[in-house]
């Protein structure tokens, strides 16, 4: 971790922006001494401009400042190196306050902040006009989606033809994409913001798996010509980062400004002009750095002169170590000869505290006259003699030994991984040593990725032996909602079931993937790319989607748990917590706020219409939840409703089968009963049924035998879906019938209020960036909560003011094969632009209450093939019940 040499202060630099964006702010760094001349607005460095993400702001504080950190940790190291080396040559830190606004979540904010970065460039150009030789050109170096706004900044510079950026280092950003697009506003700020210019570096770092944020893979720009690097790959850092800790990282800070530092034109004494060598110097020092100091197409020469004092030797072993205990006193040449044979053509050297870099060829580098030991290991081998290929194991939670032992004395041993390509694999690599002569010994073992600069690195003692973990973060390059079943289920059966009921029955949808299988070959070259794929090169890819169904599958049943037993538990808590938030927010008496409730309860309409209002003086997203809260209530009192229900079936329900007992067993003690009264009764059946039978076609019987209750019950539940009249209806059924509806209302309202809850918190972005910038605007302006909080508040109109649900409506079926579609659109096209799903779900609550408010059915119509199906199972009932008493 960095830390500041002297006390910083942030001086503020005014520009005429300001006053639009009161929020933003432009400060430049001072440190010592050096804040006199910043106060002063004496600037003569070179310009850096620090952009910073999510939440970034240099006013939170001295530790917990992610942009603080960063600006203090990159100039105050820049300033003590110009300051050491004498030179005239210092850089102008720069920063950019953003209110610590939650861009990542929130696009429009992207757009503001552009215009804000575009005009404090120009006004940071201006601070140098009065210079003869003044900087054309700022440095710009953003953390996160500080990043992003940098890149943007510069495409739009492009497009007006202002080469003002002559470098852009970027860290821990997703460049490639963002992680999750909450609203379309910032996936249109991604999809044009690359940099077309071939004369501007762009250095990409990414800080590897400790950044659960920013996986290392979207963090790579696409440009050709750019430095895409992990910071376990720059040499002298070789560490991971989390998305916070890459800022202030003392290694990596180092990197930089010695890549900073180097790129310096000594003619101009600004940052050269010449692109390939400014590449070149930080591909130098956060890629191929062998721990030198030269860099190709540095002025330096590679030639060197060499001291021929000391001790010249030669040891034709192939294996060897020199052991210098107690020291070097005099410079000592080893000689190593390299030759034709073929274990002769490769050279491995370890050396041990040896600090001096030119130490593998002859130069003139002053030797090491301390008395601390110095070791070197020898070893040379033929080309392919410390080689071999290990075969991965698909799946296995058991030790596998790929060699049993290495050669002896061997300094490096090589093994090839090539079934590593996925970044699903992972394994576990263990060094252990068999035999060692020596106390103390240690060992590096190094993953070397081929195609992305993102080598991992672990070092292991006699004291501790950490595995290596195998796994790549970068691949391989190649040379619904469960409302369609409760609505499937309203269709056939006239009920809506538990939702529980209707998740399991949705995992049956193999035909689903069939149909969309089939389709996406009709209508590939029409439709977009999707943005969830699947590479069938691996077994791996499978078992996350398995794994990732089983998990998704287990926390839509953990919500749907906890929310039941939160309607049925926390009723009182909830209630009484509204009560207080309400009388103290509206300055109103508990009692008086009680009555105001159950007012809205009667007259919900009124909630729905302060909606509408919330929307337009607000946001969509606060007019979301305060409907969210309102229908969690109207939830709790309908739960209410629905448990006094059951309880009171279930006691009539018991007594009825009491009363059966009770018959039954008077009936057992009588035995004067005949054959001739057995048969009276089951023609007094039979005339009840045919009694029934003649009211269904138009004429109204009454009656019904009670020896034959059950029987009757019967047939009068096979037809309850025909619209028939009924002379009677037994106590059961009328009890039986209420609680069905009770059934129906809740589950019903359950899975729309789910629907609600999904689109909410889709849509808080919206309000944390509207209640972060309260102070500046009481409106949020773009709203991209907008279109969601009006349909959902013009919806709760009907919703919670009309009896609904209402079971004989017209288009249910179409309304089932349309969620049905939307499951596929959904999961090709919103698993990374989570904003789309927010216009569909969106759009299927309209699409509810609109067939909520559809015509009825009416009778014999061809629409439902549900009922009919129901009539013919009505009718075969009468005719077996009549076959039976006949």
């Amino acid at each position: 971790m960095t830390y500041m040499f002297e006390f910083p202060q942030y001086v503020k630099i005014s520009q005429p922006i300001d006053t639009y964006y009161r929020k933003y702010s432009l400060y430049a760094y001072g440190e010592g001494r050096m804040t006199k001349k910043a106060r002063n607005m004496d600037f003569t460095g070179i310009p850096v401009v620090f952009i910073p993400g999510n939440a970034g702001s240099y006013q939170q504080g001295t530790t917990y400042s992610a942009a603080a950190n960063t600006i203090r940790s990159l100039s105050s190291v820049a300033l003590r190196k110009a300051l050491n080396s004498r030179s005239s040559d210092h850089f102008d830190y720069y920063t950019i306050d953003f209110n610590s606004e939650l861009s990542a979540l929130y696009g429009p904010i992207l757009f503001e902040q552009l215009q804000y970065v575009l005009k404090s460039i120009e006004r940071v150009l201006e601070l140098y006009k009065h210079q003869r030789n003044g900087p054309k050109q700022v440095v710009l170096i953003g953390h996160s989606v500080g990043g992003i706004v940098a890149r943007k900044a510069i495409a739009s510079l492009t497009k007006e033809n202002k080469q003002l950026v002559s470098v852009l280092i970027t860290l821990a950003s997703p460049l490639l994409r963002s992680p999750v697009y909450f609203d379309r506003q910032s996936s249109a700020f991604y999809a044009s913001s690359s940099v077309d210019q071939n004369d501007i570096t762009v250095v990409s770092i990414a800080g590897g798996y400790s950044d659960l944020l920013v996986p290392s893979y979207l963090s790579v720009d696409g440009r050709n010509g750019s430095i895409n690097v992990v910071s376990t790959n720059v040499a002298r850092c070789w560490v991971e980062s989390n998305h916070v800790q890459i800022l202030w990282c003392k290694q990596l800070v180092l990197a930089i400004n010695r890549a900073l530092f180097n790129c310096i034109d000594r003619n101009t004494h600004q940052v050269s002009t010449n692109s390939s060598f400014v590449t070149n110097v930080f591909r130098h020092h956060l890629v191929h750095n062998s721990g030198t100091m030269h860099h190709i197409g540095s002025n330096k020469s590679l030639l060197v002169k060499i001291d021929y004092t000391g001790e010249w030797i030669e040891d034709i072993r192939k294996q060897y170590t020199a052991d210098f205990k107690t020291g070097l006193k005099q410079p000592l040449w080893y000689m190593v000869g390299l030759t034709l044979q073929p274990g002769y053509k490769m050279l491995s050297i370890l050396a041990i505290n040896l600090e001096v870099t030119d130490w593998l060829f002859a130069c003139n580098a002053a030797f090491p006259n301390k008395a601390s030991r110095v070791t070197f290991h020898v070893d040379t081998y033929g080309a392919h003699e410390r080689e071999m290929r290990a075969v991965l194991p698909k799946m296995s939670l058991k030790r596998h030994t790929i060699i049993s032992e290495t050669p002896h004395r061997a300094v490096i041993f090589n093994i090839f991984f090539s079934e590593l390509e996925d970044p699903l694999q992972v394994y576990q690599l263990y060094l252990e040593p068999i035999q060692c002569n020596a106390e103390h010994h240690h060992a590096t073992i190094s993953l070397i990725t081929g195609w992305s600069n993102e080598n991992l690195h672990v070092h292991t003692t006699e004291s501790s032996n950490k595995p290596l973990l195998l796994r790549l973060q970068h691949a391989k390059p190649p040379g619904a909602a469960d409302a369609k079943n409760q609505i499937k289920e309203l269709g056939e059966s006239n009920r809506i079931p538990i939702f529980f009921v209707a998740s399991w029955d949705g995992l049956n949808t193999l035909w689903i993937v069939v149909l969309t299988a089939a389709g996406s070959l009709v209508f590939k070259d029409l439709m977009p790319e999707p943005e969830f794929k699947i590479s069938f090169s691996y077994v791996y890819s499978y078992v996350a989607m398995l794994v990732l169904l089983i998990v998704s599958f287990s926390a839509v049943f953990l919500l749907a748990a906890a929310y039941s037993i939160s309607l049925f538990a926390l009723e009182s808590t909830v209630h009484k917590f509204a009560l207080k938030l309400l009388a103290k927010s509206a300055t109103l008496t508990v009692r008086f706020s009680d009555y105001f409730m159950s007012f809205l309860h009667k007259v919900p309409f009124i909630v729905a219409a302060a909606q509408l209002v919330l929307c337009f003086s607000t946001c969509g997203a606060v007019a979301l939840c305060v409907g969210l809260v309102f229908y969690f209530f109207k939830l709790t009192q309908m739960s209410q409703n629905y448990v006094e229900q059951m309880t009171w079936y279930l006691l009539k329900n018991l007594s009825r089968r009491v009363q059966v007992w009770c018959s039954k067993r008077l009936q057992n003690a009588t035995t004067d009963n005949d054959d001739e009264e057995v048969e009276t009764d089951q023609n007094d059946c039979l005339d009840n049924i045919n009694s029934y039978k003649e009211a269904s076609e138009g004429s109204v019987q009454s009656g019904a035998s009670i020896n034959c209750l059950e029987l009757t019950e019967t047939v009068l539940r096979g037809n309850s879906s025909s619209k028939m009249p009924l002379a009677t209806e037994t106590p059961a059924e009328s009890s039986f019938n209420s609680l069905a509806q009770s059934h129906n209302n809740i589950f019903f309202h359950s899975s729309m209020f789910f629907i609600w809850v999904f689109v909410t918190v889709l849509n808080i972005p919206a309000a944390l960036a509207w209640a972060h910038n309260f102070k500046y605007s009481k409106s949020l302006s773009p709203d991209e909560s907008l279109i969601a909080g009006l349909v959902f508040s013009i919806g709760a109109l009907f919703l919670w003011q009309i009896d609904l649900p209402r079971t004989n409506r017209k288009f249910t079926i179409p309304l089932r094969f349309i969620i049905i579609g939307l499951i596929p659109i959904s999961f090709l096209y919103c698993s990374v632009s989570v904003y789309r799903l927010n216009y569909m779900l969106t759009f299927l609550f309209a699409l509810v209450i609109i067939q909520q408010i559809a015509p009825n059915l009416e009778a014999g119509s061809d629409e439902s093939p549900p009922e009919r199906r129901a009539s013919q199972v009505d009718q075969d009932k009468y005719e077996e019940a009549k076959t039976k008493m006949d």
